[in-house]
């Protein structure tokens, strides 16, 4: 298995063609998914290679501030691929009434710091 190896990279942040491949090789074969990309670039080629696999409704995207998700800290690329078309985008959160955000109060800290956050006594 190239679990550990995975890991490995993980924890040492090398991107890999894993974070590409493993989405679109889910052993469940989700039809429907959002896959986050960590390059502008591969946002079509993700959303082209969905389309190959024949998957129903995915969304690629990647933030212009680096990240592979949809945040409030800056506009983000979205190609959504619905039954067979690509449509590409460019999502603003201020478009959706939020307000722009600090990419700095996204980080999180230690696991002692993060499992003592004020979301314990709400769960």
């Amino acid at each position: 298995t190239l679990q550990p190896l995975r890991g490995e990279l993980a924890r040492k942040k090398i991107r890999t063609i894993f974070n590409l491949a493993g989405p679109l090789l889910n052993p469940l074969r989700p039809s429907r998914q959002v896959i986050g990309v960590f390059k502008k670039d591969l946002v079509p080629v993700m959303a082209e290679a969905a389309r190959k696999l024949n998957l129903v409704h995915v969304l690629i995207v990647w933030n212009y501030d680096g990240t592979d998700e949809l945040t409030t800290t800056n506009k983000s690329l979205l190609a959504q691929l619905w039954k067979g078309q690509i449509k590409t985008t460019v999502l603003s959160s201020k478009n959706y009434g939020f307000k722009t955000g600090n990419r700095a109060a996204l980080r999180g800290g230690n696991s002692k710091l993060n499992s003592n956050s004020n979301l314990r006594g709400q769960r």
